[in-house]
């Protein structure tokens, strides 16, 4: 039967430190509730978004990993390539 939850994941980006460079932020929310929210920054100012501030597990395997990181890495580094 398949599940009736609802899973969103959302992304903004903003200049939260007036530096020039915006951070990305990733709220994740089941059935309209944000279970949990991080932000990735461009810490070398280089475009490539390489630190995720917060802990999720987002690769299936329990608990909190560098390959977490690296899928939510990936997620703002396709997001910031759009031009809206």
């Amino acid at each position: 039967m398949p599940s009736k939850t609802k899973t969103e994941i959302r992304l903004s980006a903003q200049d939260f430190t007036g530096d020039g460079t915006p951070e990305v932020v990733v709220e994740f929310y089941k059935n309209g509730e944000m279970e949990y929210a991080l932000s990735v920054s461009d810490t070398n100012k280089d475009g490539k978004f390489d630190t995720v501030s917060g802990e999720v597990d987002v690769d299936g395997k329990p608990g909190h990993q560098k390959r977490d990181d690296a899928v939510v890495i990936a997620l703002v580094r396709a997001f910031m390539k759009f031009k809206l």
